[in-house]
């Protein structure tokens, strides 16, 4: 049961301000550690600078694809490995 505004003592409302500062603090903290922990711009900015560039976001994977997403890493890097292999005419390579 939630006391009404008028049911709190001073030392109960300081206490509760003092929650509620803490749980914004933290909720920001969070949203601004996720922003950080995917910088975007360099990315955004590469594939300006790289018109050929691909990007592909495998979901759910951070900065190590090839061990938690193995198979979907090894699909992505043989993917992009095909259309970038330059096309030979039927000569055996050298």
């Amino acid at each position: 049961m939630a006391l009404r505004e008028t049911d709190r003592s001073e030392a109960e409302e300081r206490e509760l301000a003092v929650l509620q500062w803490t749980a914004d603090f933290v909720a920001r903290g969070r949203r601004r550690a996720e922003a950080m922990a995917t910088p975007w711009f360099p990315i955004n900015s590469l594939e300006q600078a790289v018109p050929s560039a691909t990007r592909v976001r495998l979901s759910g994977v951070g900065h190590v694809p090839w061990l938690e997403a193995p198979d979907e890493f090894r699909t992505a890097l043989l993917d992009f490995l095909r259309q970038a292999r330059p096309k030979t005419s039927g000569a055996a390579p050298r």
